[in-house]
């Protein structure tokens, strides 16, 4: 049986975001539901830096390497944020791939 669409869903509306931006140029090239009820559909496509001040801080990424986990705290929200992030080649191109999850509640 095929379990992706269960596992996106889950992801996306039980555990937090998920958001995939394109090494070198910054474009967000993924937003799932989280992301796109927060800042809208057009966010695809959007320079993920102008967007997202907590990229600065996230720490260096190895190719196909182990996820690395890291926290934020957005000063605005005074939201805690811990990310899982990690970089992956597709097609020729390298992505950087971030699942964020809100703990400000832990």
């Amino acid at each position: 049986m095929d379990f992706n669409n269960e596992i996106i869903k889950f992801v996306s509306d039980k555990v937090g975001g998920v958001l995939i931006i394109a090494e070198g140029s910054d474009e967000i090239v993924y937003a799932d539901s989280y992301f796109t009820k927060k800042y809208g559909e057009s966010i695809v496509g959007m320079d993920a830096t102008n967007v997202f001040l907590w990229l600065e801080e996230c720490p260096e990424l190895e190719l196909d390497g182990d996820a690395v986990e890291w926290e934020n705290i957005d000063t605005d929200t005074q939201k805690y944020y811990r990310f899982h992030s990690a970089l992956f080649e597709k097609e020729g191109k390298k992505y950087k791939i971030h699942l964020m999850t809100d703990i400000t509640e832990y």
